[in-house]
C-alpha cells in the first residue's frame, strides 16, 4: 500500500495519510510537496519526496523527486 501526504508532513500507515490507488491521479492547484512511503506487511520503504510546482502563467507542472 502506498501512503502519501501533499502538505509536507510525514506519511504513515494511519488515518492521517491518504492511500494511492493506481489509475486515480491526485489533483493539485498550487505548489505542493508530496511525500510517500510503501508499506507491505511489516516492511516499510524509505520515504520519497516530490515537489510539484505549478506555474500559474502556463499551468505547467514540474516534478522534482528525492528519495531519503
Amino acid at each position: 500500500t502506498i501512503y502519501y501526504t501533499l502538505d509536507g508532513t510525514t506519511p504513515s500507515a494511519d488515518a492521517t495519510s491518504m492511500i494511492y490507488a493506481a489509475g486515480y491521479p491526485f489533483t493539485v492547484a498550487k505548489t505542493v510537496t508530496g511525500r510517500a512511503i510503501v508499506v507491505l506487511e511489516d516492511a516499510k520503504s524509505t520515504e520519497a519526496t516530490a515537489t510539484f510546482t505549478i506555474d500559474a502563467s502556463t499551468y505547467t507542472v514540474w516534478r522534482r523527486y528525492k528519495v531519503h
